[in-house]
């Protein structure tokens, strides 16, 4: 597959809140189980503790199980239920083997809709055994998606503004923070840099900015402060930004590596904070 078409997958990725009332075939959920399996069996970039537990629902527990999101999540199959805690670390990490996953559903068709602050954590406690500082981060529903969305997704997608994503200029700089992007002329950043773009993130605050230079790209978060404001005892954006490095990966994974080193430019503002590079060709 080559990156174009890795960016479609990409693309093609939407956050579904009304399913199909159908299970997965057994194809697709031995398919899901051996991603769950793998993430748990791996390490994310920042080689940071983090797990994802796996719950199928029942046909009884779909029609009682009031999760949130709007409160219009509906014919869910099931949830993958990631855990951490609350660090930045463990959080990035999770956000990127969540993200994989999604990615992967994707491609096969299966709908996925990540929910972080819109559900309540008391509904899976008794699910979930959870260790000492540990907490549930982040849940991921899945299912077929409805081949006509409903008015409820219509409504929840208006909310969230979840089809608008913030022009290149505000997003991506060449060598330093005075000068925006508007284009590049290597086809594989311009696919890393428009992966990144079109991630989904925390009530669509998009706050990853990136910086390109020679050899790579260094990536940055912009902390929105009213909606990082540790809500849940932890910072959600942190989710976001393992997403980004998750669509990075995807695009040309194969041809970078991570490193951790703070590049000491200087940012616009005390917002920005440096999280990783990613070192194309060397």
């Amino acid at each position: 597959m080559n990156e174009g078409e890795k960016l479609d997958i990409i693309k093609r990725r939407r956050s579904v809140r009304s399913f199909e009332n159908k299970p997965l075939t057994p194809e697709h959920g031995g398919l899901l189980d051996s991603l769950v399996e793998r993430m748990n069996s791996t390490q994310g970039p920042f080689k940071a503790e983090r797990r994802l537990d796996h719950i199928i629902l029942t046909a009884l527990e779909r029609d009682r199980l009031k999760v949130g999101s709007y409160g219009f999540i509906t014919g869910q199959q099931g949830f993958l239920i990631g855990i951490c805690k609350r660090k930045p670390r463990p959080l990035i990490d999770l956000g990127h083997a969540m993200e994989q996953i999604v990615l992967d559903l994707t491609l096969e068709g299966i709908g996925t809709c990540w929910m972080v602050s819109s559900f309540k954590r008391s509904a899976f406690t008794d699910r979930i055994e959870l260790k000492e500082g540990e907490l549930i981060a982040a849940i991921i529903a899945y299912g077929y998606p409805r081949s006509r969305p409903s008015l409820y997704d219509w409504v929840a997608s208006r909310m969230t503004k979840s089809g608008t994503r913030l022009p290149w200029k505000s997003l991506f700089f060449k060598d330093d923070f005075s000068t925006p992007l508007t284009e590049v002329e290597d086809i594989c950043i311009d696919h890393c840099l428009e992966s990144v773009r079109m991630a989904p993130s925390g009530e669509n605050k998009q706050p990853w900015r990136a910086l390109v230079f020679e050899k790579g790209i260094h990536l940055y978060i912009e902390r929105v402060t009213a909606y990082a404001s540790e809500r849940h005892g932890f910072d959600m954006q942190y989710l976001d930004m393992g997403i980004a490095m998750a669509h990075l990966e995807a695009i040309c994974g194969e041809d970078g590596t991570w490193t951790f080193d703070d590049p000491g430019l200087k940012t616009p503002n005390q917002e920005y904070e440096y999280i990783a590079t990613l070192n194309i060709g060397t």
